[in-house]
């Protein structure tokens, strides 16, 4: 599993206070060939439930009820996300759509 900016503010959480400061002190480099970026909605769905996954496990219990609330989310997004994607493939199946009408002369 990879590193990010969630499960490690839990991480350190552990280790003593945190904050939060409301200015931008970096910023994402949008690549098409990146975990996030170049990952289908599929797997960005996939990433987002692995990542509150190792959040569960590593925040102290005060968060987990809010970190599985959001993991809950995530699933069904998952779930919503591949019935549209599986829905699509059937209406692109050849087998699946109509034969054309033609008008009788």
């Amino acid at each position: 599993p990879r590193l990010n900016e969630i499960t490690l503010a839990f991480y350190l959480d552990r280790l003593g206070g945190i904050g939060f400061m409301p200015e931008v002190m970096s910023t994402y480099r949008l690549n098409e060939a990146s975990v996030w970026t170049g990952a289908s909605a599929v797997e960005r769905h996939k990433q987002a439930i692995a990542i509150r996954q190792s959040a569960l496990r590593i925040a102290r219990p005060i968060y987990r009820a809010a970190i599985q609330k959001r993991l809950d989310e995530k699933q069904e997004q998952l779930k919503s996300e591949l019935a549209k994607n599986a829905a699509a493939a059937r209406a692109d199946d050849p087998r699946n759509q109509q034969p054309a009408k033609t008008e009788r002369s």
